[in-house]
């Protein structure tokens, strides 16, 4: 099938002082939401729950969906679904995905973020209250390093 489609889940996970939680890429100098593919069987919101633990060491609670995104076709086969969370224990950790866990303030993210991870993060932000449903015609990570190198 030409249709399919490949599903990704994030988080932005706030602190008290509401600040963003990413996590730093073991694979390329990047900053990235907590998140990735879904499992077999798995709803988003449990794939979003699972990916914060093992990227950052956070147990996370799911509060809502933010965000559903998908780049305009034929460009790109990603959906994303990004949640708003909080957390509820465990610590920082590093994995194998993620060799730096912080928060940061929403007007000081590091630059090395994709631009989709950035447009995703201030347009989910924009409105807590809703569900929001955006073409995001923005590069992911791998391909914005591989036309910037």
């Amino acid at each position: 099938m030409t249709d399919q489609f490949t599903l990704g889940v994030f988080s932005v996970i706030l602190d008290t002082q509401q600040r963003i939680l990413l996590a730093h890429r073991r694979d390329m100098d990047f900053w990235d939401l907590p998140g990735g593919g879904m499992s077999h069987g798995e709803l988003p919101n449990e794939a979003a729950i699972r990916e914060a633990k093992e990227e950052t060491g956070f147990d996370v609670e799911i509060d809502r969906l933010l965000l559903v995104y998908a780049k305009p076709a034929p460009w790109d086969s990603d959906l994303g679904f990004v949640f708003l969370g909080h957390v509820t224990g465990g610590k920082a950790e590093t994995s194998d995905e993620s060799d730096d866990v912080r928060f940061f303030d929403v007007d000081e993210l590091p630059e090395n973020i994709s631009p989709r991870k950035r447009y995703v993060i201030l347009a989910a932000l924009q409105n807590l209250s809703e569900t929001a449903f955006v073409r995001v015609n923005l590069p992911h990570a791998k391909e914005w390093v591989t036309n910037n190198q």
